[in-house]
């Protein structure tokens, strides 16, 4: 599943059964900031912890038991993918940052 998440909280766009606490998506948000202490207390999603595994400037990848959160950061948004046993994380992992990546990409400034 995933979503497309403005950075005030609002939900852009989602998979079927999606939801979502404002609450967790602020604290994701927060945790690519360079003082965040995601890093050692890791992510609350939907009621459940996940243990943050990368972080880096623009992508976050979180683990909990065989579950992946993985959240890509653009300009205004969040794109979040999460998975299970029914998906892999390299498909997961791949929509969330193509998905991301296109909608970096310049000539979709007026989407986003």
């Amino acid at each position: 599943g995933g979503a497309i998440i403005g950075f005030d909280g609002g939900i852009w766009a989602s998979t079927p059964g999606f939801y979502g606490n404002p609450i967790e998506f602020s604290a994701i948000a927060a945790a690519f900031q360079p003082q965040s202490d995601a890093k050692y207390k890791g992510l609350q999603f939907q009621g459940d912890l996940y243990v943050i595994t990368s972080l880096a400037d623009n992508t976050i990848v979180a683990q909990k038991s065989s579950s992946s959160l993985i959240v890509a950061k653009c300009n205004n948004c969040l794109v979040l993918g999460y998975h299970d046993e029914q998906m892999s994380y390299n498909e997961c992992y791949q929509a969330v940052t193509e998905l991301a990546q296109s909608l970096r990409n310049p000539e979709n400034d007026a989407l986003i």
